[in-house]
C-alpha cells in the first residue's frame, strides 16, 4: 500500500500569504521509502499536525525553486540528515531530488538552499528529464518537462511498490505533451483557477479537462488551489470527473489517499 498525504493543498502568491490553505506540500509513503514533495511554508507544522514524523522522511522532491515549494526545504532537509552515533554526530542521510534552479542556481534564480544544507543529503540529484532513475528499494524516479517561469521546473512520475504516481507541477498548458503522463495510477495536478479563468504558467480547470483526456489516469487529485478556486473546488472536481469519465476529487489540508 502506498498513502498519500496532502500537507498543504494552497498555490499562488495571495493564498502564499493569507493562508487560506495550508503551503506545506503533500507526502508519498511506501514500503521502503517515505517522501515530501514540495516543502512551501508550514511544511514542518503541518506534518506535525498530521503526526508524520519529519524525521523518518527518506527523499525530497523540489520541482522549482518557487517561495511556496521551497521554503521549508532546508527544514526538512534538517530532519531527514537526522544523526548518528554516541555524540549525536551528523552524517550524509536521504536523496534531494531538485530543480537545477533549486540545486545549482542560476542569474536569475538564486539556489534557496545553501551549500551546508546541500551537504547532508546522501545523494543530491538535478534529475536529467525523461531519464528513469532508481533512488530506492522499489522507487522508480523519471522528470518530466514543464512549461513555467523557472524553467528549470518539473513533473513527474514515480513508480513506488508497484504503484504510479504522476505529479504535473505548475506549468503552462502550452507546450506540454500530456500524455507523459499515462499509465499513472493516480495523478496529481497543481490546478490553481476555476472553470472560464486562467493565468499564464499555471492550469485552470478548464485546460485540466484535456490534461486528463490525454493521460487517462485511473483516478486524478486537483491540488495547489488557489483563492478563486478555493470555495468551488469541490464541485469543479465533480465536473471534471463527469468531463474526463474519471474519478477526479479536490485536494483538502489533511487528506490522505491510499493506493
Amino acid at each position: 500500500m502506498v498513502e498519500i498525504i496532502f500537507i498543504g493543498t494552497g498555490g499562488g502568491r495571495f493564498n502564499l500569504v493569507k493562508q487560506s490553505r495550508r503551503t506545506g506540500g503533500f507526502r508519498i509513503h511506501g514500503k521502503n521509502a517515505r517522501i515530501h514533495v514540495d516543502p512551501g511554508p508550514g511544511a514542518s507544522l503541518g506534518c506535525r499536525m498530521e503526526k508524520i514524523n519529519i524525521q523518518k522522511t527518506e527523499a525530497i522532491i523540489a520541482t522549482h525553486a518557487h517561495i511556496d515549494h521551497v521554503c521549508e526545504l532546508p527544514v526538512i532537509i534538517e530532519a531527514m540528515a537526522g544523526f548518528s552515533g554516541f555524540f549525536g554526530k551528523r552524517v550524509p542521510k536521504g536523496v534531494l531530488i531538485g530543480s537545477k534552479n533549486v540545486v545549482v542556481g542560476t542569474p536569475e534564480y538564486e539556489r534557496p538552499v545553501s551549500k551546508y544544507h546541500l551537504s547532508k543529503p546522501e545523494m543530491v540529484v538535478v534529475p536529467e528529464l525523461g531519464k528513469p532513475f532508481k533512488f530506492a528499494q522499489d522507487c522508480a524516479f523519471c522528470a518530466m518537462p514543464a512549461n513555467h517561469d523557472e524553467k528549470t521546473a518539473f513533473g513527474f512520475t514515480l513508480v513506488i511498490d508497484g504503484v504510479k504516481i504522476g505529479h504535473i507541477t505548475d506549468t503552462d498548458y502550452a507546450g506540454v505533451d500530456w500524455s507523459q503522463y499515462s499509465g499513472c495510477d493516480l495523478l496529481i495536478a497543481n490546478v490553481i483557477k476555476p472553470s472560464g479563468k486562467s493565468i499564464p504558467d499555471h492550469l485552470s480547470c478548464t485546460q485540466a479537462i484535456d490534461v486528463f483526456k490525454a493521460a487517462m489516469p485511473k483516478r486524478a487529485i486537483i491540488t495547489h488551489i488557489g483563492l478563486e478556486l478555493d470555495s468551488i473546488a469541490d464541485s469543479e472536481a465533480k465536473k471534471l470527473s463527469q468531463a474526463c469519465g474519471i474519478p477526479v476529487i479536490a485536494a483538502h489540508d489533511g487528506l490522505r489517499i491510499e493506493i
